[in-house]
């Protein structure tokens, strides 16, 4: 598989090769689609989690979850 790429990403995977965290393109593309499954498996994890909660009734308004959140990242405006 050779997968057509824009020139930006070509350059990306040219200078991961030269830095040498790569020994091929085939290495990268590989470590970048294990990467693209974790993150999937870890979504599909967090949805689950999520709906486990909310079935056992671990919940909260959601004005007390916006506080939270503005605490957390001190954005009062956006939230």
């Amino acid at each position: 598989m050779s997968p057509d790429m824009p020139r930006e990403l070509q350059a990306f995977v040219q200078a991961e090769l030269n830095a040498g965290h790569y020994r091929s393109e085939q290495e990268l593309v590989l470590d970048a689609i294990r990467l693209l499954q974790q993150e999937r498996e870890a979504t599909v994890s967090g949805i689950f989690t999520g709906l486990e909660d909310v079935a056992a009734g671990r919940t909260q308004p959601i004005d007390e979850a916006f506080e939270e959140l503005r605490r957390e990242f001190g954005d009062k405006e956006s939230l």
